[in-house]
């Protein structure tokens, strides 16, 4: 990585797919469908599964991605909220039996950070469970889901600049029609989404592979503000065009767990000298990157501050969120791909002068 060219963390630039090791665990998802967004992919889901049932609810986590909790709302009035403690890390996640009583209902799962598992009732007239692994891509509650059905925003994980998908996993018994009936828009939509969306996003990792972060910063994050305001308020199920899905492919196959698994690693042999940071860590498991919770919101924002200061950019899963439970905010720090031994040196540079001089630091 080079910092003076692309920063550390925030959005990716554009890396060629043959600079990414392949993976040997991709065999668990052959019966699935691309989108364009992990939204399109949980309407589709909906959606064929209203056509054979009335759907009563909805069941999302109080605490997910308030964009897509706003979307879905704006699709469907139907629904309903349940508690769940995302900072939890036990092997096993257990929810409230009675989540699942009714067979017309749909309970979304979120695999938080990619280490939950959960104990899943095994009655065949429950819900329909329907697993969200966003920020678990190629864990192993990912790859060995239990739930009926699953979908992921591969964008978050995958250097492209759009990319979702859904996939019924081994052992599950749903059956899903992947074809496009339930599309039905215009050449326009079409062509529409494609200019406001993916080329926007497509030309700012373009920029920042090849300029200055800093003298054409302002540019990309607009572009990338101009895709994501287009998604929020864009609510037709759009197929993928044939050149889009043969980009995505490209990517798709790739090993990007090992990296994160390497380098996390290697930062938590040294980051538990720091005595006042929580990180969320289960051994044997990957997380989505290096995930920090916090109880305030000061100091989440003091550390934040800090690393931006020294052009390492975290993201917050997810703001705008409430839980009654002792940790409410979450960052995280990338150490995907992009990032090697020199790199985390310097990250662990960073928070070892911020734990060092904490209390002089406002």
């Amino acid at each position: 990585m080079k910092k003076e060219i692309i920063g550390y963390g925030s959005f990716f630039h554009k890396i060629d797919e043959t600079q990414i090791k392949e993976s040997s665990t991709i065999t668990f998802f052959q019966d699935h469908k691309l989108f364009y967004t992990g939204r399109h992919a949980i309407k589709f889901i909906i959606e064929t599964i209203n056509e054979t049932k009335d759907v009563e609810t909805i069941w999302l986590p109080k605490y997910y991605c308030q964009h897509v909790t706003a979307w879905i709302k704006h699709n469907y009035n139907n629904v309903g909220f349940y508690d769940i403690d995302p900072f939890q890390i036990n092997h096993i996640v257990q929810l409230d039996p009675s989540l699942f009583q009714n067979p017309n209902d749909i309970v979304l799962l979120n695999n938080f950070w990619g280490i939950f598992n959960y104990d899943l009732p095994n009655n065949p007239t429950r819900a329909i469970i329907l697993e969200d692994h966003s920020h678990g891509w190629l864990s192993n509650s990912c790859i060995n889901s239990s739930a009926d059905i699953c979908i992921t925003s591969l964008r978050k994980t995958l250097p492209v600049p759009l990319g979702a998908m859904a996939w019924v996993p081994k052992g599950s018994s749903l059956k899903i029609n992947w074809g496009d009936n339930s599309t039905n828009v215009s050449e326009k939509t079409t062509q529409t989404f494609i200019i406001n969306a993916w080329n926007s996003i497509d030309k700012a990792m373009e920029l920042k592979s090849n300029c200055s972060i800093e003298e054409n910063k302002q540019e990309y994050l607009e572009l990338y503000s101009l895709a994501e305001n287009y998604l929020h308020n864009q609510y037709e199920i759009i197929p993928v065009t044939i050149e889009h899905r043969d980009y995505i492919n490209a990517y798709l196959t790739k090993d990007y767990q090992s990296y994160k698994t390497e380098n996390l690693n290697y930062l938590h042999s040294r980051i538990s000298t720091f005595k006042d940071l929580d990180i969320l860590w289960q051994d044997g498991n990957t997380t989505f990157g290096l995930n920090v919770p916090f109880e305030r919101r000061t100091d989440f924002d003091r550390l934040k501050s800090h690393l931006i200061e020294h052009k390492i950019y975290p993201s917050e899963l997810w703001p705008g969120n409430s839980v009654d439970t002792k940790f409410k905010y979450l960052m995280n720090i990338h150490v995907d791909f992009r990032y090697n031994k020199t790199d985390l040196d310097y990250l662990m540079e960073t928070l070892s002068h911020f734990f060092r001089f904490k209390n002089e630091l406002v």
